[in-house]
């Protein structure tokens, strides 16, 4: 497993790992707190993650998978606090962190500390586009549907993601006879920016079979990529759009 961060973080994280911590605290067990959780354990590292939440993933996934996520990094060696927070970081007389203290009143001896509090939406493109969007991202039902700045439910569209390597048929034969109420639009995340106009071609022909009535998209929106791609993602769209 990977971690996904800007370069100057990355490199700094690999050279603490790599030094052998006697132990490795990150805060928030969110993806990118328990994506580094693993990456420790992996690495043979121990490693404490203290969460406020009564799970992790919570948040995002809700109690039910978190209560799951907490058995699987508890089976893998994780030592998952939860419920607890950070009282202090003690630190020696360079500077740097040797203990933590938290709530539930217990004291660790610790050589990195990981805050992984959360991450800002890239919401800058959705300006205009009439969407309950601000600072937690795009407000959606339980259904992912989203709500306009009215909070009416917008249901007038389905996006299917295809991973890269999904270029057969099968992939996409379910869609065969789809039924669509009245005015409802389809779009497939054919567009990849990894394998450009090459591997959305391969994907789209894939698609013959099954349907002929939709629209291009990204796999997974347009949020994830660095600003500075966003144009050349246009493009590729444009370019399939015409194939």
């Amino acid at each position: 497993m990977s971690t996904r961060f800007a370069p100057t973080m990355t490199q700094r994280l690999q050279a603490a790992l790599a030094a052998k911590p006697r132990r490795v605290l990150v805060i928030g067990a969110g993806f990118i707190g328990s994506e580094v959780a693993s990456v420790c354990r992996q690495l043979g590292l121990e490693v404490t993650v203290a969460e406020r939440a009564a799970a992790p993933l919570a948040g995002a996934l809700g109690g039910v998978v978190g209560a799951i996520a907490a058995e699987i990094q508890r089976a893998h060696g994780v030592d998952l606090r939860l419920g607890v927070s950070v009282q202090a970081l003690e630190g020696d007389s360079n500077g740097h962190v040797r203990r933590v203290r938290l709530s539930d009143g217990t004291t660790l001896e610790v050589d990195v500390v990981l805050a992984s509090l959360g991450s800002l939406r890239n919401i800058e493109w959705l300006e205009g586009a009439g969407l309950a969007a601000g600072f937690w991202g795009v407000a959606c039902d339980a259904g992912c549907r989203a709500f306009d700045v009215h909070g009416v439910v917008t249901d007038n569209w389905i996006h299917l993601p295809v991973p890269r390597e999904r270029d057969d048929a099968a992939y996409f034969a379910p869609l065969r006879g789809l039924k669509r109420a009245s005015g409802t639009e389809l779009y497939l995340g054919l567009v990849h920016f990894t394998d450009g106009l090459a591997g959305a071609r391969r994907r789209l022909a894939a698609t013959a079979s099954a349907v002929t009535d939709f629209g291009i998209a990204t796999e997974c929106g347009l949020g994830r990529r660095p600003p500075a791609t966003i144009a050349d993602l246009f493009r590729l769209h444009a370019a399939i759009a015409t194939t």
